[in-house]
């Protein structure tokens, strides 16, 4: 089975304002009328062609092609209090943006007690932003291109006891430059997700869910090519390795009302800070941890409370602690479905 579709879209925003800005406060304040505008101009292209194959036993073959193409065009004023803008204040880019995804992979329902999956996949970018006539613009332009793997499997070994792994490591270059300037390249990026999801179901009325991630993420950067002074903390390549674990378990009260218990932390611990002598500490490092109990109750055919209440404890080494917080937490919800 193959089959195709092409979106098109011609969107035009455009937006103006005045207010008042306080420009001097001597005996009283003293206001001054400012303008600004800007407009976008879009069209827009997303063809996307599939496919798929089952005429092998228990084994579904896809592949997939999909694009999105906007050309278009971005103008910003800035704020003036002049009868017309300055030509600083304005600011044009001719957009130029082409994002293509590339997939291709197979699912192979070997039994009840085991499903295999597998895609390989490439996305290649690129977003032009660039001044015309005599604007230079954002005069910015980033692409980037990553090919990857993902392989899920799912073994049953009994009806109430499933585990699911996952693994997806995905490696890419990106290149950064301007219309003024030479081209950056980033070297490369490697990143690696391994996770392991198990899942228990004792009986109808209770269920349990425990869950773990590795993230493994490098980028490199000019080190250790570029040359520093021995006094100084020398440049380092990004790494920033994380982890998450979460543990969610349900219970069935009745049929109108269900309790659910979560508990999650992650973390990173790549933040060098003595770094920031000579370079930049690209490394991030943090930790979270949450405890919630929530509930769902439903009052009639159409009407559901939820709720939730907890406490969070959050850390960040890379805003030198600033932004650490512990809390409670409390939400409450009352939806109505048709």
């Amino acid at each position: 089975l193959i089959q195709g579709t092409a979106l098109s879209e011609d969107n035009y925003t455009n937006s103006a304002g005045t207010y008042n800005r306080v420009t001097g406060t001597v005996l009283v304040p003293v206001t001054t009328a400012y303008q600004e505008n800007s407009r976008v101009k879009a069209k827009i292209v997303t063809p996307d062609l599939s496919g798929r194959y089952t005429g092998f036993h228990n084994l579904v073959l896809y592949t997939s092609i999909s694009d999105r193409v906007d050309r278009g065009d971005m103008r910003n004023v800035s704020p003036f209090n002049t009868p017309t803008p300055s030509a600083s204040a304005l600011s044009n880019d001719d957009v130029n943006q082409d994002q293509a995804h590339y997939t291709f992979g197979a699912n192979w329902n070997q039994s009840a007690a085991l499903v295999l999956r597998a895609e390989v996949f490439h996305k290649d970018h690129e977003n032009k932003f660039i001044g015309y006539a005599t604007n230079v613009g954002d005069r910015y332009v980033v692409g980037y291109q990553f090919t990857g793997l993902k392989f899920t499997a799912i073994v049953k070994p009994t009806a109430r006891w499933a585990f699911t792994t996952r693994y997806v490591p995905q490696t890419g270059r990106m290149q950064v430059t301007t219309d003024a300037t030479a081209k950056f390249d980033s070297m490369h990026a490697r990143s690696s997700l391994v996770g392991e999801t198990i899942d228990w179901t004792p009986n109808e009325q209770v269920y349990f869910q425990a869950n773990a991630d590795l993230g493994f993420s490098f980028i490199s950067t000019a080190y250790p090519n570029a040359g520093t002074p021995p006094t100084i903390a020398p440049q380092r390549n990004s790494d920033n390795n994380y982890v998450v674990e979460s543990f969610l378990s349900g219970f069935v009260v009745n049929k109108t009302t269900d309790l659910q218990l979560q508990v999650t932390h992650q973390h990173a611990h790549n933040f060098q800070p003595e770094l920031a002598t000579g370079t930049q500490p690209y490394g991030a490092g943090y930790a979270e941890s949450t405890a919630t109990l929530g509930f769902k109750h439903k009052l009639s055919e159409h009407w559901m409370c939820t709720g939730k209440c907890g406490y969070i404890s959050s850390s960040n080494d890379t805003t030198g602690g600033r932004t650490n917080f512990h809390a409670p937490l409390a939400y409450f919800a009352v939806e109505y479905g048709l």
